[in-house]
C-alpha cells in the first residue's frame, strides 16, 4: 500500500432474510439488522460509504497504479462503527544478524454486541 490509506475494521449493519416460518415475538427478536465486521484497507470514505479492500496488489505488466481485490462497498448509513488498526513497532531483544524490531499489529477491543 502506498502508505495514504488507512487498515480498519468497519462494523456495519447488514439486512438479513429467512424463508422459515416465524411468530410475531421470533420476528421482534430478529428485527434489527446484522453486525458485521470487515476489516481491510479503507481506500474511499466519504458521505456516500465505504469502500474497503481486503488485498492489495503491487503495479503490474507496466501498470503505475496498484490495484486492489476483495472489495466491499458500505453505504455510509449502514455503518456502525470504524476502529482504524495502527501498525506500531515493539522492540525486542536482539539476536546476533536479526532485526531488532518487528512489526506486528495494535491489538482493538471491540465489545461484541451479537446476541
Amino acid at each position: 500500500m502506498n502508505g495514504k490509506s488507512k487498515f480498519a475494521l468497519v462494523i456495519w449493519g447488514d439486512a438479513h432474510q429467512t424463508l422459515d416460518q416465524k411468530t410475531m415475538d421470533e420476528v421482534r427478536a430478529r428485527h434489527r439488522p446484522d453486525p458485521i465486521h470487515t476489516q481491510g484497507h479503507i481506500l474511499i470514505d466519504d458521505e456516500t460509504g465505504i469502500s474497503i479492500a481486503g488485498e492489495d496488489m503491487p503495479p503490474t505488466n507496466g501498470d503505475n497504479e496498484e490495484s486492489f481485490r476483495h472489495l466491499t462497498f458500505i453505504p455510509r448509513g449502514m455503518v456502525l462503527e470504524v476502529h482504524e488498526i495502527k501498525r506500531v513497532t515493539k522492540r525486542k531483544k536482539k539476536e546476533k544478524g536479526a532485526a531488532a524490531v518487528a512489526e506486528v499489529a495494535a491489538p482493538i477491543s471491540v465489545p461484541d454486541e451479537r446476541t
